[in-house]
């Protein structure tokens, strides 16, 4: 995690590749659902996250777990 915003529910992450996209490794600022708890997730934390498809090229973060 590069960075968290959570009144505005968004997470910048460097990620690995993510082979069901097509997806190399990257940094990429993500939109995240308000069912998700960002309280304890903070710049620095390694994590787990699911994404969901959300209009035509737009994924939002569905879940996420520190690691």
């Amino acid at each position: 995690v590069n960075s968290v915003d959570v009144a505005g529910r968004k997470l910048n992450i460097t990620h690995d590749p993510i082979k069901s996209l097509g997806w190399p490794k990257m940094k990429m600022e993500f939109d995240v659902e308000q069912s998700v708890d960002l309280s304890g997730i903070k710049a620095g934390d390694g994590v787990s996250f699911t994404l969901k498809p959300q209009g035509a090229d737009n994924y939002v973060v569905s879940a996420v777990k520190k690691n």
